[in-house]
């Protein structure tokens, strides 16, 4: 090598491009498919919370599954989304209803109904 080219080399800082290989697929997804996960999981852990929303949310989990499994990666990804928001729903909902059962069993217990002549606080 000369020594014009090792200087023009030094002088020429390294930087890193994301450009694609030049035998990526054409498609919007690239080389590899993305992963998309189907919060099948969580779909079955929620129907013992939610059970309306945790069943929804496995048919949600289940079609993302099988588009996945065909290759129609946008609408395992459509799915998916939907999967998630019925999981998010579906814990906020149940963590609501469970907190208002609890503050409606205590109020229950601990307030007297009319006509039992028994003061505020006393259960018995």
């Amino acid at each position: 090598m000369s020594q014009d080219n090792q200087r023009d080399n030094q002088d020429v800082p390294y930087v890193a491009t994301s450009a694609a290989p030049e035998n990526q697929l054409d498609n919007q997804f690239g080389l590899y498919p993305p992963i998309v996960p189907d919060y099948l999981i969580w779909s079955i852990l929620l129907t013992c919370w939610c059970p309306p929303l945790g069943i929804i949310a496995i048919v949600y989990s289940a079609v993302a599954n099988s588009a996945k499994q065909e290759g129609d990666f946008q609408t395992a990804l459509d799915h998916a989304q939907k999967a998630k928001l019925f999981v998010l729903l579906g814990i906020a909902l149940g963590f609501v209803l469970y907190v208002l059962g609890f503050l409606l069993t205590a109020l229950a217990i601990f307030v007297p109904g009319p006509g039992t002549g028994l003061p505020p606080g006393r259960c018995c």
